[in-house]
């Protein structure tokens, strides 16, 4: 959970948590310069939205849990990795 409301360039504690495999819910503050696709790579939610959003992405199924940090892995290793770089 990342419900970033303020702050400057690219939140890089994302990148880990993403190449970690963790499911994350942020602000578009939070996803800020990653490039992240909401719904696919991550939740993003507005500050004023943000808990209505967390609520919804605890009660997803875990296979939705578990596809989201796929993705968003899959996504940091093609944009972010090293080897990618």
């Amino acid at each position: 959970v990342n419900p970033m409301s303020g702050g400057s360039g690219t939140n890089v504690r994302m990148l880990d948590w993403l190449a970690a495999g963790l499911p994350v819910v942020t602000s578009p503050v939070g996803a800020r310069g990653l490039g992240l696709e909401p719904g696919r790579h991550a939740v993003l939610a507005e500050p004023d939205e943000f808990a209505p959003a967390l609520e919804r992405f605890l009660t997803l199924e875990a296979d939705a849990r578990e596809a989201l940090a796929l993705a968003a892995r899959a996504h940091v290793e093609a944009h972010f990795d090293w080897r990618a770089i």
